[in-house]
């Protein structure tokens, strides 16, 4: 997150597998930005918190 705060480009399939970013991104889409805790809630188990964080991330940096 702060690494797209700070408007430095990375490419999420670097670090987060290609088939949950568009899960994390529906749920993003859904409720927002909201906290991690929320957000994973109806996720499946094998996202994680370090999986939500980067993707929240660049899905706010995406929303600027």
């Amino acid at each position: 997150e702060e690494l797209a705060a700070a408007g430095m480009d990375i490419d999420l399939r670097r670090f987060v597998d290609a088939d949950k970013i568009p899960l994390i991104e529906a749920r993003l889409d859904a409720l927002g930005a909201v906290n991690l805790t929320a957000l994973k809630e109806g996720l499946p188990e094998s996202i994680s918190y370090v999986d939500l964080r980067l993707v929240r991330g660049a899905w706010s940096r995406s929303r600027l």
